[in-house]
């Protein structure tokens, strides 16, 4: 339900306003994690951490088990981590273990010297299948995370 609501509003930010787009930083529950991107003693800056709180006038966030209090003049960017590409991780996994299993059973088939029932190229094809799918399963445990943004500062706004 969490990346169906992050994916959503990936699609919609565009279409909001900088005063819609922080009322959805309201309601980020606290120890949510986030990625920030805000300006500090003039420096640009960008840090992982847990939402903390969010007003009108800005936003509380933890870092590294600090609390850190920005304006929020001072926020140009927060993202949310959106939940993982299970089906690229899967694509990568399998990828990767295709030609892996291509060299295990192809070395093995072309080492034996014994009658088989079926044919070597059989077994090479189903031994790169089945070298391909425990990959994709791997992969597809893995995944990558994805951060779909939840709020930009307007650019007449970000100071430099």
């Amino acid at each position: 339900m969490r990346q169906l609501l992050a994916f959503f509003l990936a699609l919609t930010m565009p279409l909001l306003g900088a005063d819609a787009q922080w009322e959805q930083l309201k309601k980020l529950r606290s120890g949510e994690r986030i990625w920030i991107n805000y300006t500090q003693s003039g420096k640009v800056k960008s840090a992982k951490g847990e939402a903390a709180a969010c007003t009108d006038d800005g936003m509380t966030v933890r870092v590294k088990g600090k609390d850190l209090a920005l304006a929020r003049a001072d926020v140009r960017k927060v993202a949310v981590y959106g939940g993982k590409s299970r089906s690229k991780g899967a694509g990568i996994g399998a990828l990767i273990g295709a030609p892996i299993g291509a060299a295990i059973y192809g070395a093995a088939v072309a080492d034996d010297d014994t009658e088989l029932f079926v044919s070597p190229a059989a077994i090479v094809v189903v031994g790169t299948l089945f070298i391909a799918g425990v990959g994709a399963l791997i992969g597809l445990g893995v995944g990558a995370t994805k951060k779909v943004t939840l709020y930009e500062a307007p650019a007449a706004s970000v100071s430099k």
